[in-house]
């Protein structure tokens, strides 16, 4: 029945190619029954003609798309189309057989014009039905074989060789009917495919639009639980237990805003091509009992065991991204821990070496929550589609993690499980390397002279938040303070804010490189905007030993200082006395 579907929906389309042609049909019968009565002088051939228009007409009337029932696949019906293509195609090639009989010496050429012509236009006409082109054709093609055959003036020698001509004829017609037919049905997937693609387009703008109004309202949440805890504070003097609460209720919302707004910016950068993965050294299995110890509070207040399987299979000291390891972790655990009902989230690691000299490390994370359906898990890395129970958060969390997975060599899958609940398959690719000097960050940043270059002073008083206890950083707020500070005394590092009044950071840095200043090999860690590549590029350019995107963390910030310090100290020692 299928077959019989798609046959007669093609059949359809030929019949309408043929309503659309049937003026053009009409006006050249006329000129070519002129041409056979002044050849033949034969009074009838405008009866015939006539015959042939009317022929036409009724196939247009018959099939006209007003006629619903048309429009219904039956065997019945496909045959009376057929039919009404075979007809006008018979009363035209017996004209021009008799033409071709009784015209004279011009007579066979004419003929053989006239049906060239014709089947080249049920090439066109008829290109997307087989059962239109072959039916139609067959009296013309019909037509010339027997002329052939029958007539008395063709010699015995050019008999076969004529009727050569005409199987030629016939396998070259269908040899570019089928031509034809594929560049058509080409040109249709080609506009086909250009539409769903522009729905699809449109289908995100809008989800976009409307993620961005949900965010920028879940933002204005936790802005105005700061703004109150801030106006407590500033308005009364309540007790240290009240003050501490207020302080833990900034910190909470201030982390969400941060969470909400790191989302956005991670996924801006992967949709413009600006995300880049690190290769740093880090323990693997001290990354991933982090993630683990992190997420079992809440994993407890939901009733919920965390077993971990194959823990020992991991390499210990690999090099890779250990912040894009950990925010595809934490994505993939705050997904189950949110759907689990009861019971368990099992985490299954395992490792195995490559050709390449990597190690593809799997970790499979799967939850005893109710079994997701193909829509839902679909629209679980889908940008901007919050429509599944199972997204929360920002609902970019599994989208970014997956495009970080593929960046570090693996992906991020989801599927259903085999009684209930979600599987989700974690994979990347990391270098083995042998574990390096021990080197406790704090021990190395606490007590280094430090100098903070910040354009405002809100940047200045953020960076002293951050610093850990017992630094007392001097503040430069413009470049060319920052450069008088460090010619006139000595400093361990610089933190260089890259956007300075003046001379910004890079300019400021290309300077301290060059002068005569005892700071001129100093460690600078630059304080850039974004993680974009340009800002990358725009340190290691100026002569910065590190970089720190915003919004700062405080345990990257020490980790970018602690190596940096490391770094200069170690090449103190080696350097020749």
């Amino acid at each position: 029945m299928r077959d019989l579907s798609v046959s007669y929906a093609r059949l359809l389309e030929a019949a309408e190619a043929r309503r659309r042609h049937m003026p053009l049909r009409v006006i050249t019968a006329l000129p070519i029954a002129l041409v056979v009565y002044l050849i033949t002088e034969f009074s009838s051939v405008w009866v015939w003609m006539g015959v042939h228009i009317a022929a036409q007409v009724l196939e247009v009337w018959a099939i006209r798309p007003a006629r619903a029932e048309w429009r219904k696949p039956s065997w019945g019906r496909m045959i009376f189309i057929v039919a009404l293509f075979v007809l006008p195609a018979l009363i035209l090639s017996g004209i021009c057989g008799a033409l071709w009989l009784l015209g004279g010496s011009y007579g066979p050429a004419l003929a053989v014009f006239l049906i060239s012509g014709s089947v080249i236009n049920l090439i066109v006409i008829s290109a997307q039905s087989r059962i239109a082109f072959l039916t139609s054709s067959a009296p013309y093609l019909l037509t010339a074989a027997l002329v052939v055959i029958f007539d008395p003036d063709v010699t015995p020698f050019y008999r076969p060789v004529t009727i050569l001509a005409c199987l030629l004829m016939l396998s070259s017609s269908l040899v570019t009917w089928r031509m034809f037919e594929r560049a058509i049905t080409a040109q249709k997937d080609a506009l086909n495919e250009a539409e769903a693609r522009r729905l699809e387009v449109e289908a995100a703008l809008r989800a976009k639009a409307g993620y961005i109004a949900t965010v920028s309202q879940e933002l204005k949440s936790p802005i105005n639980a700061i703004l109150a805890a801030a106006a407590q504070l500033q308005g009364t003097h309540p007790p240290a237990a009240e003050v501490r609460g207020l302080g833990q209720r900034i910190a909470r919302s201030g982390s969400t805003m941060r969470g909400l707004l790191n989302d956005l910016a991670d996924f801006a950068r992967l949709e413009s091509g600006g995300m880049l993965v690190e290769h740093i050294p880090f323990d693997l299995r001290r990354k991933g009992h982090d993630v683990l110890r992190a997420w079992r509070p809440a994993a407890r207040r939901k009733g919920l065991r965390l077993k971990l399987e194959g823990a020992a299979t991991l390499p210990r000291w690999v090099n890779g991204d250990p912040m894009r390891i950990s925010q595809a972790l934490n994505a993939l655990f705050a997904t189950a821990i949110r759907n689990a009902e009861g019971g368990s989230v099992t985490i299954r690691l395992s490792a195995k070496s490559g050709d390449d000299g990597r190690i593809g490390i799997t970790v499979v994370l799967i939850d005893t929550g109710p079994a997701p359906s193909t829509e839902e898990l679909e629209a679980l890395f889908s940008p901007f589609d919050r429509a599944s129970p199972r997204v929360g958060g920002s609902g970019l969390g599994l989208a970014i993690s997956r495009e970080l997975a593929r960046l570090m060599g693996g992906d991020l899958t989801a599927v259903a499980g085999a009684e209930e609940g979600a599987v989700f398959t974690l994979s990347f690719r990391v270098y083995p390397i042998d574990a390096p000097e021990p080197q406790d960050i704090l021990t190395a940043v606490i007590g280094a002279r430090v100098l903070v270059a910040a354009p405002s002073a809100l940047h200045r008083a953020a960076m002293e938040l951050l610093l850990p206890l017992g630094l007392r950083p001097a503040v430069a707020e413009s470049g060319e303070t920052a450069l008088a500070m460090l010619d006139r005394q000595a400093f361990d590092i610089v933190l260089m804010g890259t956007g300075l009044p003046g001379l910004n950071g890079f300019e400021v840095t290309r300077r301290l490189r060059t002068s005569p200043s005892g700071n001129r090999a100093i460690p600078v860690v630059g304080l850039v905007p974004s993680a974009a590549p340009r800002d990358w590029d725009g340190c290691r350019r100026a002569g910065m030993n590190s970089w720190v995107a915003a919004p700062i963390d405080g345990a990257e910030l020490y980790a970018a200082m602690a190596e940096a310090l490391v770094t200069r100290r170690r090449a103190r020692e080696t350097a020749p006395a």
